[in-house]
């Protein structure tokens, strides 16, 4: 935990991911999709995650109000290298200085608008299992890798929408993800779990043509859930990147103005070995994955052998 010392008192906050409570998990998510200024984000963070008496805070503001400006200055610095494992900052922060210079930082660009996104450092799964539904392992260790085409088509139809108008479009395609990973128990739970096959999943065998269906199941889910539910899906695949950079470099590129998703790379690279559209469906993504990410080590590895030779022997 964190501790800071302010208004006469100790606080603590959580300094990672696994302290952090469900409920403050909402808020976080709350807070980004408000449109508040980096300053006042930062600012409500510290407040929330630390459990500082709003009370006394408000006495403060209204008692003794330039004291009150440079207590949050301070309050600011103090905290925000604390929250370093929740962000990752993209852009520039505008930042005014004095009145007398009346000089600021160029503001960010189109590209940059977004001063702080969600970082890739959710590794682990917040919510399990919710009004009779069951999701993924931590880091998508259990899904496989039709599942995963699916749920990334889902999650790439939300983020590239960007008209406000599309809100019904994104709330459906939100519900399609979600009724991706999550699914009822299966009908033979207790037998699978005494086989030698249990592989910790107890979720019905994933079918797509039943992706519809369940979305009725979560079509009235708390907006808040389905939100966080997103951010899992969000920081997982964000994840993927870290963990096998080999497939992934130099392949996320733009095609026809819309960025080519992983799923594409993820499916080319079983397509490359042949296999039938049954066994893709069927291989767990991370356990794929991990395998190319050694076959093109050592395809790597193999070609710098040959290229030592051949140098060798232009010398000789």
């Amino acid at each position: 935990m964190h501790y800071i010392e302010t208004l006469g008192k100790t606080f603590t906050a959580p300094e990672n991911w696994d302290e952090i409570t469900l409920q403050q998990a909402l808020f976080l998510i709350r807070l980004m999709n408000s449109g508040k200024e980096y300053d006042e984000v930062m600012f409500r963070l510290a407040v929330e995650f630390f459990r500082l008496p709003t009370g006394e805070l408000t006495r403060f503001k209204y008692s003794r109000k330039n004291r009150y400006r440079d207590y949050c200055a301070d309050l600011l610095t103090a905290t925000e290298p604390l929250f370093e494992f929740l962000f990752e900052k993209k852009g520039q922060k505008t930042v005014q200085t004095q009145p007398e210079t009346q000089e600021v930082n160029p503001p960010p660009s189109e590209e940059q608008e977004e001063i702080l996104v969600i970082a890739k450092k959710l590794t682990r799964q917040l919510l399990p299992e919710h009004n009779g539904l069951y999701g993924p392992s931590a880091g998508l260790s259990n899904v496989k890798i039709w599942e995963f085409t699916m749920a990334e088509t889902a999650f790439m139809e939300i983020v590239e929408t960007k008209n406000r108008t599309s809100q019904i479009a994104n709330r459906t395609s939100l519900d399609k993800l979600i009724a991706t990973l999550y699914r009822p128990m299966r009908s033979d739970g207790e037998a699978w779990r005494a086989s030698d096959s249990y592989d910790l999943d107890d979720r019905r065998v994933f079918n797509d043509h039943l992706i519809e269906r369940d979305m009725l199941l979560v079509k009235d889910w708390q907006q808040e859930i389905k939100e966080l539910i997103f951010l899992f899906f969000f920081s997982c695949r964000e994840a993927l990147q870290t963990q096998f950079p080999k497939i992934y470099k130099n392949r996320l590129k733009k095609k026809g103005g819309k960025s080519a998703s992983w799923a594409d790379i993820i499916l080319q690279q079983a397509r490359e070995e042949k296999k039938e559209a049954e066994q893709i469906a069927d291989r767990n993504l991370l356990l794929f994955l991990r395998q190319r990410e050694l076959d093109i080590e050592d395809a790597e590895y193999q070609q710098d052998e040959m290229e030592k030779i051949t140098n060798k022997n232009k010398r000789n």
